[in-house]
């Protein structure tokens, strides 16, 4: 039986909420603040950035802006000289570029047309208009795309001819007792899709032809259809039907084709954002320049205008984002790239005749998304740049040693607003997930964040080849309603996974080639154990998951596939059954279901309803162009019939974006934060707490929680190891570099067979060089099972400059120094490289005030593979012992440096500042490092001083157990570490 077409309300009384339970709703939810905010957001705009708008003179010496004149308030054109920025008298001379909405013709005498009945162009001068192309009534036809030659003489054009494209039916909500029905033309997987043709017409009407392009019986798609760049030569792009083909021709307006470029790739050439599509004319059209990921990457080729001999113009590991501009005169071609981090966006150049490498424009100073409006000439351009939370900033620069002219745009109101309501910034990090795959994620914590309490994880997940969800943008990833769910009490998180449109390399997008769904389900769930992992505040007994669209897909398969993973699932307008979806999209990356039938299997979320255990809410909209209700109600009958709870929410008579009607925005987003905190308990629990709900069997105290004696208290024991310094190079001395992976995987092991530990620590260089060696040592961590903690060494940060800043975040690390709690200890992680020579990248100011500060303090005469902690540092971890005094809690401190017994060749420069800070602290038993690999011990004042030996050094794996009792630190050594016992002050 059918499903028929229904809403379904989710009214607050049709859950039956306990009272009990309605009184723990948040009280920003109950006061109506929550709602308040998101009217802020989507209603009033008060969140919407103000964007900047000018039209460039033809010879690029000024812009032109429209604006309110301040006297009259009437809209007024102002034209302002690109040099200064300052208005002038001046005004462009010549004619620009047509505007492409107008369809005028090169000389403005003429304007294009596309109506009812054809193609037709009107006289501006008198008014009158001649028909070019009459429709043919016998078949479903529309004219597309016209475009004037160069000269005005003809005009190129597309025609769609949608005859043999199945129709679907939809009803029209006029009178509800009656609905009337309309038809929509839908090419659905499998099906007949649109026939296309490219023609020449001149300008009179006359001598029309068809360029002789063959079509298989499958059909085929056009990508770029432009003069090139003369008036004797049309370019087209056309794309197989399945995207695995390309080719580009060029076609005399007598009808000659002649093929100049074609490439062929099994998964796909083009993706559905089209970034690879078109070309770019140079040399007065004698050399073309593509974009093709035929060698791996996203690069730049040049080609001679026939096709006959190539070169690569953008070398290297990194992809193109986009293709910019090409400034011929200054022999450079522009595009947007960001090699080291994908969730950015900055503009780089490489020299036209590969004369030169890469190199940045965008001020290495300003991170985020950055956008280019470029002058004619290539020389100036309105620079725009945002972060997640940051509002856009929009400046007229010069491109040459990026100098600001003027600020246009800095959106200076919204960016006071973001200060007060965005006050705690977003994180960006890295999590490992497979042998050198890494994830890119964000996250938001709530305003009160406390990191000694674990909180649900809520994931906004797409996850598809379409989109990237991890973007330093502002806006971006509905960010704005995340922050708001954020503060009722959420981790708000969003992964990007292999397959989606990073500029991570060809092979990470095309992993997914043939089966959507399957390993973004995967990389999506080891990635949010990653983050559990490496985040004791992260509570995976509480994980909802929410998307739209290809997301709400991945909130199925979510909790279809994961059921113990996802306890509550948010599907918005789904695809559950991949097939029924369009074609132009989905064979992109699936082909046919016939070609294809077991990739089509195993994508489909329905295939796996069975698996459903929690809390599933399906939106969707009975207007559905995109994704039809006829598509997810296939799933409501196999949940109906597998016997399986949900929930269902029609909106009426809404398409894909569900934004239809006064309201319906912000009632979306109430509804899903509903659902959420209704079936997913918001808020802070203690560590103890949680652990006990999900079977562990810890005594974690949190930092509210009432201070117990430690009598009452079991012992508690951990891993310590130290100086693992991996990295693929000869062995040097008694340091056996490549036997780090073997030395971890024994510890790991220990730590995975041992009953009773808490956790375990590395106290820093983890690799000795190489950022790539993290990646081999990562997936060995990730086995895992209790939670590990890292020092920072100065070997760690022995990698190449740009990589300095993601060290931290590659070791699962928000702060490159932290403390965490268990039960009445309290451990903190020291950061020995926070003034050193190597802790920083040479271009950013922490290097320029580490400088400052060992030149300063004469520590230029020390060894320079040491380090210092900095004042901001010292202050904290004074803070820390305070509170720590204060709340009766022991203390053990850890560091990669020693500070006793004195050893001039590994100590902290400012060690003796270190011991003066920590010594009157009675909470204080016992500091703890690595880096002298011989080991060490000493006792001073009541604290006990441990240096670990190395493992580096050491054929056999040397680590520690260290048990902490009531009066007692009690060291089991392996390997060539010593046993030691120790007396507690």
């Amino acid at each position: 039986m059918r499903t028929f077409l229904f809403v379904f309300l989710l009214l607050t009384s049709q859950f039956a909420v306990s009272s009990s339970h309605a009184q723990q709703m948040p009280t920003s939810w109950t006061n109506g603040t929550t709602e308040a905010r998101l009217k802020a957001v989507y209603e009033t705009g008060e969140f919407r950035a103000k964007g900047f708008s000018a039209n460039w003179w033809p010879d690029s010496k000024g812009y032109s802006v429209r604006q309110r004149d301040s006297e009259t308030g009437e809209r007024v054109t102002v034209h302002y000289d690109v040099r200064t920025g300052e208005e002038t008298e001046a005004k462009p001379l010549g004619r620009g570029k047509p505007s492409r909405g107008r369809l005028v013709s090169p000389d403005g005498k003429l304007k294009l047309e596309v109506r009812g009945d054809g193609l037709s162009v009107e006289d501006l001068g008198s008014g009158e208009s001649t028909l070019l192309l009459e429709k043919d009534t016998d078949r479903a036809v529309s004219f597309r795309n016209p475009k004037w030659s160069p000269d005005g003489k003809f005009i190129a054009f597309t025609e769609a001819d949608n005859s043999k494209v199945r129709k679907r039916s939809m009803l029209v909500p006029d009178d509800p007792s009656y609905p009337g029905v309309r038809e929509q033309q839908f090419a659905r997987v499998g099906e007949k899709i649109t026939t296309l043709r490219v023609g020449i017409v001149d300008v009179n009407g006359q001598n029309q032809r068809w360029l002789p392009l063959d079509s298989p019986e499958e059909g085929f798609y056009l990508g770029t259809v432009e003069w090139a760049p003369n008036s004797n030569e049309l370019l087209v792009e056309r794309l197989s039907r399945f995207r695995d083909k390309r080719e580009f021709f060029l076609a005399s307006t007598d009808g000659e084709l002649k093929r100049i470029f074609h490439e062929t790739d099994p998964a796909w050439v083009v993706a559905s954002q089209a970034r690879n599509s078109g070309l770019t004319w140079i040399e007065d059209g004698q050399t073309f320049i593509v974009i093709s990921e035929k060698d791996g990457w996203r690069h730049a080729w040049r080609y001679s205008r026939d096709g006959e001999t190539s070169q690569l113009l953008t070398p290297g590991d990194y992809d193109i984002i986009e293709k910019a501009v090409v400034d011929e005169d200054g022999g450079w071609y522009y595009f947007y790239a960001s090699p080291e981090n994908a969730t950015e966006r900055y503009l780089h150049r490489v020299p036209l005749d590969r004369s030169g490498g890469l190199q940045r424009v965008t001020p290495k100073d300003q991170p985020g998304t950055h956008a280019y409006d470029f002058s004619p000439d290539a020389k100036w351009a309105f620079h725009t740049f945002s972060t997640l939370d940051t509002p856009p900033v929009t400046e007229l620069v010069e491109l040459a040693g990026h100098r600001v002219v003027k600020n246009l745009e800095d959106n200076r109101e919204l960016r006071e607003r973001a200060k007060t309501v965005f006050s705690r910034p977003a994180e960006f990090i890295q999590l490992p997930i497979d042998d050198g795959v890494v994830a890119d994620a964000w996250m938001i914590k709530p305003t009160d964040f406390d990191e000694t309490k674990k909180y649900p994880v809520f994931v906004y997940v797409y996850g598809e080849p379409h989109l990237q969800t991890v973007l330093n943008q502002w806006g971006a990833a509905q960010n704005h309603f995340h922050r708001v769910i954020a503060d009722l009490g959420y981790i708000v998180v969003s992964i990007d996974n292999r397959g989606t449109p990073a500029p991570k390399g060809a092979a990470w997008r095309r992993s997914i080639a043939g089966s959507l769904g399957p390993l973004s389900t995967e990389d999506q769930a080891a990635a949010l154990k990653e983050l559990a992992r490496t985040r004791p505040y992260v509570d995976l007994s509480r994980v909802g998951i929410w998307g739209w669209s290809g997301g709400g897909s991945n909130t199925l398969n979510a909790l279809f596939r994961k059921p113990d993973d996802y306890h509550v699932g948010i599907a918005v307008v789904p695809k559950p059954q991949p097939h029924l979806y369009n074609a132009w999209f989905q064979e992109i990356y699936m082909n046919t279901r016939e070609a294809n039938p077991d990739g089509y299997k195993k994508s489909a979320p329905l295939n796996f309803a069975e698996g459903l255990k929690g809390k599933l809410l399906i939106v969707t909209g009975s207007g559905e162009t995109n994704t039809h209700i006829q598509i997810i109600e296939g799933l409501v009958d196999r949940l109906i019939e597998l016997g399986k709870q949900f929930d269902y929410m029609v909106y009426p008579n809404r398409d894909h974006g569900l934004s239809e009607g006064v309201g319906t925005v912000v009632h979306v987003r109430m509804l899903i934060t509903r659902y959420l905190l209704e079936h997913l308990p918001p808020g802070p629990r203690s560590i103890d707490e949680t652990d006990k709900a999900i079977g562990m069997d810890k005594a974690v105290n949190a930092a509210d929680d009432t201070a117990v004696s430690a009598k009452e208290l079991p012992s508690l024991t951990f891993c310590a190891a130290a100086d693992c310094q991996y990295c693929d190079q000869p062995t040097r001395g008694k340091r056996v570099y490549r036997n780090g992976p073997k030395h971890l995987q024994a510890c790991v092991d220990h730590c995975n067979k041992t009953e009773g530990l808490s956790y375990m620590v590395h106290l820093g260089d983890f690799i000795d060089a190489k950022f790539e060696s993290f990646a081999r040592l990562n997936p060995i961590t990730r086995e895992l099972k209790i939670p590990l903690h890292h020092v920072l060494g100065n070997h760690d940060f022995d990698v190449a400059d740009q990589k300095k800043a993601e060290v931290a975040a590659t070791l699962g690390l928000d702060s490159r120094y932290y403390f965490f709690r268990y039960q009445n200890w309290r451990f903190i992680a020291l950061d020995g490289n926070d003034i050193s020579h190597h802790g920083w990248a040479k271009d950013t100011p922490e290097y320029a005030q580490s400088q400052a500060a060992i030149k300063a303090n004469g520590w230029d005469q020390k060894p320079n593979w040491n380090g210092a902690i900095g004042e901001s540092q010292m202050r904290w971890l004074e803070q820390q012992l305070v509170a720590a005094d204060a709340a009766k809690e022991n203390v053990i401190l850890y560091c990669h440096f020693p500070v006793w017994p004195v050893d001039e060749g590994h100590d902290l420069w400012n060690a003796e500042e270190v011991m003066s800070l920590i010594e009157p602290h009675q909470c204080v038993k016992a500091y703890i490092n690595g880096h002298n690999h011989n080991g060490n011990y000493a006792q001073k004042n009541g604290i006990h001083y441990l240096t670990l030996k190395g493992m580096v050094e050491n054929e056999e794996t040397t680590f520690a157990n260290i048990r902490l009792e009531e009066d007692v630190i009690v060291v089991k050594g392996f390997g060539a570490e010593t046993d030691r016992t120790l007396k507690i002050r």
